[in-house]
């Protein structure tokens, strides 16, 4: 069962029609996977964000569905040099150390990129890295 906003933004975002109760193959393969990592779509400057945030007693699975606004400036060259470097899990250090600059500049360019991207921090910007972008 799904609220009126969800229902939406399954719509708009994933192509799941009214009234259907399928989902698209690879958010139901997601669902079933028993899921910790959010799942994440976007179109035309928007993201959808589900995230799994409950299970009942009768192994029923409920989901908060975030629709996001992405910032149209896009990712500098650095910005997304750094965010390669997050994605393979390197520290700020070792970012700072493989391409010579300071620790600093690399928490700016993480910065910007958290805005830009509409994240909060660096696991979520690694994962829409993943997921989105490369």
């Amino acid at each position: 069962m799904a609220t009126r906003v969800a229902r939406r933004c399954l719509r708009q975002y994933l192509g799941v029609e009214d009234g259907s109760l399928l989902l698209p193959a690879a958010l139901a393969r997601w669902v079933q996977s028993s899921p910790q990592e959010p799942y994440c779509a976007g179109r035309h400057g928007y993201r959808v964000v589900i995230t799994p945030i409950d299970r009942g007693r009768k192994g029923t699975t409920f989901f908060l569905i975030e629709e996001l606004v992405i910032e149209n400036e896009r990712l500098t060259y650095q910005e997304a040099v750094v965010l390669g470097w997050v994605r393979k899990g390197k520290s700020d250090v070792e970012i700072a150390q493989i391409l010579t600059v300071k620790i600093s500049t690399v928490k700016k360019h993480l910065q910007r990129t958290y805005i830009k991207l509409g994240v909060e921090n660096r696991t979520a910007a690694a994962y829409y890295a993943s997921h989105l972008l490369f």
